[in-house]
């Protein structure tokens, strides 16, 4: 326990005749001395206690505290309230050279103020800055890769802590999603206009026979930068379509346009036990007898978000791929695949047109595999 004293010594004041009177008495005393009126300066001091000052002021002055108060304020005792929270709000990706907005919430909303706030992040300057409950800054990474980003918060009560990680990709044509077990598509400059992409299952094969697949989704997916939209075409021979949308950030707005130009919202699904997508918002449409053309996924949002769509038909129109190898064969080795498409209700030949072509993928080793899975996953 510390103790403090203080003291007043004037009490000559003109027109408080009572002042004058008793200070008057007070200075002349064999024990008195210097006082404010009331009290004599010879009387404050006590042992063990520091002297806080000694200054020309009565003792109106010094009980009434218009004088004292702010010299006795710093050496009070004042409740700190500790933040035990901080959670951090920003992308998931990002793109090399673009700016992302993070923001800091501390809680409890009592928590005493100022808090300092400490930010670091992977490739970046740390950075030290005092604020109020709420802190938000502007990051950029000018080299590629997973970033963490960690924000600390602390005040003279404690300290709390939290870390949000993002992948920066070179650019937004880098971006991809990868479903299993296979996913082919081309390069692209827009996710939203990539060439059309059907996930294959493949089917039982045995010994050293190539197996083979069928293809009945079109899927979609990479960096939100900002409105866009992915289109999903869709034959006349399908009699259901189910449209499937993953996102990373809630605040995300997803559409589906018909091509007749009639749009729909979509409902919201759960991703609780995804193995892949545990916690994105989903959504998800089921469309019966779908008109043919292209329908389109129209998404709105903040930059930064990324997104995963996937349209699986039921269909008589059938695209298969056959070649692929039985047993793993190495990296970088080239993969020669043939893809069919024809008709299975078509009741003749000339109705079926088969298509044939061939296809020719090259093969990734499995660490790579599971980085691009780690990065957009």
């Amino acid at each position: 326990m510390n103790y403090y004293s203080g003291a007043g010594n004037f009490w000559d004041v003109q027109g408080v005749p009572i002042l004058r009177i008793t200070g008057n008495w007070l200075q002349n005393q064999a024990d008195g001395g210097d006082n404010d009126a009331v009290v004599t300066v010879a009387s404050t001091y006590l042992p063990g206690a520091t002297p806080l000052f000694l200054e020309p002021w009565t003792h109106i002055e010094l009980y009434m505290g218009q004088n004292s108060f702010s010299r006795i304020l710093p050496y009070l005792p004042v409740e700190v309230n500790a933040p035990t929270s901080v959670t951090i709000t920003g992308p998931s990706f990002g793109v090399v050279g673009s700016d992302y907005v993070f923001t800091a919430l501390t809680g409890p909303d009592f928590a005493s103020t100022p808090l300092t706030y400490t930010w670091q992040a992977t490739d970046l300057a740390t950075l030290e800055v005092s604020g109020g409950i709420r802190d938000t800054r502007n990051l950029r990474w000018q080299r590629p890769g997973w970033k963490a980003v960690r924000t600390t918060v602390a005040n003279g009560a404690g300290t709390v802590s939290a870390t949000q990680y993002l992948y920066v990709f070179p650019t937004n044509a880098q971006i991809r999603t990868t479903y299993l077990p296979l996913a082919l598509g081309g390069a692209g400059t827009n996710a939203g206009s990539q060439p059309v992409v059907r996930e294959t299952s493949p089917a039982p094969s045995a010994g050293s026979v190539p197996a083979s697949g069928t293809l009945d989704q079109i899927a979609r997916g990479g960096l939100i930068d900002g409105p866009l939209t992915a289109t999903f075409p869709v034959e006349p021979q399908a009699k259901d379509v189910v449209f499937t949308v993953l996102v990373s950030d809630p605040s995300l707005t997803a559409r589906l346009k018909a091509p007749d130009g009639t749009t729909s919202p979509l409902q919201a699904v759960s991703t609780e036990g995804a193995v892949l997508f545990e916690g994105a918002t989903a959504w998800q449409m089921d469309v019966a007898n779908p008109q043919p053309g292209d329908w389109q996924l129209l998404l709105d949002g903040q930059r930064g978000g990324a997104y995963y769509a996937l349209a699986t038909l039921d269909s008589s129109l059938q695209v298969s791929l056959d070649g692929f190898p039985t047993a793993a064969v190495p990296a970088d080795q080239p993969l020669h695949l043939q893809s069919a498409v024809h008709d299975s209700q078509a009741t003749s030949t000339a109705q079926d047109r088969s298509q044939v072509s061939q296809v020719t993928l090259t093969t990734v080793d499995a660490g790579r595999v599971r980085e691009a899975m780690s990065a957009t996953g």
